[in-house]
């Protein structure tokens, strides 16, 4: 009986200076552009910087990440039959699918996006007893208007993925 309650004791002292752990899962979207890291994480101005929306009766996803209006990533996905957790190509579509690196700190908006020849992939696992979504991307881009291209490495995320 003595031991019981020695044991029961020592359990309480050491639990007693134990911290409680959060256990919740973190929202981050995050990559290396040409080998500098970059996070999507936006002040009171920019509140819909982290975002995964799926609509179009579960066809269409999209990822996007801004860091307060400066540079933006984002990932769009179009599957007629129907999105679900797995790799998917990033590339050019007419019906506008591929990743996309917008740049605002020039003299105007620089556009980069995914075509034939500059592409990548992102892995999508959906978690939807709790309406998450996580995955890694990577892609290759080219501007627009010249042969300019940037590459965005390692990239992750984890978020609450919104229907509509």
């Amino acid at each position: 009986m003595k031991t019981y309650v020695l044991l029961s004791l020592l359990a309480v002292l050491l639990c007693g200076g134990c911290t409680k752990i959060d256990l919740a899962p973190a929202n981050y979207n995050n990559c290396k552009i040409n080998g500098t890291s970059w996070a999507a994480g936006c002040s009171t101005a920019f509140s819909d910087c982290k975002t995964a929306r799926i609509s179009n009766h579960n066809t269409t996803f999209i990822l996007s990440g801004s860091n307060d209006g400066s540079q933006a990533v984002s990932i769009a996905l179009i599957d007629s039959l129907g999105l679900h957790s797995g790799e998917y190509q990033l590339t050019y579509s007419p019906n506008g699918f591929g990743g996309n690196v917008k740049d605002y700190n020039k003299s105007f908006q620089y556009n980069f996006i995914t075509d034939s020849n500059n592409r990548g992939k992102i892995n999508l696992v959906f978690d939807n007893a709790n309406k998450r979504v996580s995955g890694t991307y990577y892609f290759r881009a080219k501007f627009e208007q010249s042969a300019d291209v940037v590459n965005i490495t390692q990239g992750r995320f984890s978020l609450p993925c919104t229907s509509n």
